[in-house]
């Protein structure tokens, strides 16, 4: 070989499509969500992989052996904070001490738990339950419900990529732009929906909507207290301001058993209707939520 062939080798050996600099970037996210937010911002530059799947709760969820194996070919892990990778990450610091993990929510305030439940104890009551004040410490983790605060997630998410894959910023800032714009409309979309509504309270089984709630000046009255089942003496309670304020749909989680929902329902009179803040196509699913919710509601 002479010297020429050897360096017309070398240059394709350096730039082909099939070098290991050219190969996607194998990257673990906690919910289907993230995936997609991931996807979005990387395109063809990632190889995304999720730890809680279709149907699955993370609200309950337990690391699996097949985890341990995507995590040992991940380089980065996305993360939401949720309450299983809190846990998690303690193993992660010891069996993987080299991977990169990002809190994609690091930066954004997060809402008390408590908020909605305690909105939920005050109707036809002045004063805070005792329960409530205990149970302040605790957080909302659904950031992801609020289509604004998803542009403070891809960001992160953009910032990362760069970071580790920096030959691609331009491609990782142009999908980031051309979301954020999408994000944006979604949000004035919205915002119309819930224009005219003379009332904007609605009832959920499982509080997962409290951002979204507060991003668009609704009130969510949750049935579950502090990850629980209400007493007998709280339902009854709830169920007697339910009727005195008309509520005539109870919105169930796909995740969750339905048994208790519908025994609620029964006792409201009320049809059940389903919302999935897990669902991976966001901004349809976003705006699909927001039209059952603006449905349900009184002009």
């Amino acid at each position: 070989m002479n010297r020429l062939q050897f360096f017309s080798l070398l240059s394709l050996l350096l730039f082909s499509p099939l070098s290991v600099s050219a190969e996607p970037i194998n990257i673990l996210v906690s919910i289907l969500p993230l995936k997609h937010f991931v996807e979005v911002i990387g395109g063809e530059k990632v190889n995304v992989s999720v730890i809680v799947r279709p149907g699955q709760n993370p609200e309950n969820y337990t690391p699996a052996p097949q985890d341990v194996i995507q995590i040992s070919r991940s380089q980065i892990y996305f993360q939401m904070n949720l309450t299983f990778e809190q846990i998690f990450n303690q193993t992660l610091k010891q069996t993987h001490p080299n991977l990169k993990t990002v809190n994609v929510t690091e930066s954004i305030n997060a809402l008390p738990q408590n908020t909605i439940q305690a909105e939920q104890q005050n109707l036809g009551s002045q004063h805070p339950t005792e329960q409530t004040h205990h149970q302040a410490h605790q957080h909302d983790l659904h950031v992801w419900t609020d289509p604004i605060l998803v542009r403070d997630i891809t960001l992160r998410i953009r910032n990362n990529l760069i970071q580790i894959d920096p030959s691609h910023r331009y491609q990782y800032k142009k999908n980031y732009e051309a979301f954020s714009k999408k994000l944006e409309q979604l949000d004035q979309d919205i915002q119309k929906l819930f224009r005219n509504k003379t009332s904007k309270t609605f009832l959920v089984f499982h509080p997962a909507w409290g951002y979204f709630a507060k991003r668009y000046g609704l009130t969510q009255v949750a049935i579950e207290k502090n990850g629980k089942e209400p007493s007998a003496k709280d339902l009854a309670q709830l169920t007697g301001w339910a009727k005195q304020a008309k509520l005539n749909t109870l919105f169930v989680q796909p995740q969750f058993h339905q048994k208790s929902a519908f025994v609620i329902a029964q006792i409201l009179s009320a049809k059940i209707i389903t919302l999935d803040p897990l669902a991976e196509n966001y901004i349809p699913n976003t705006y699909q939520v927001a039209i059952k919710l603006a449905n349900s509601m009184p002009e």
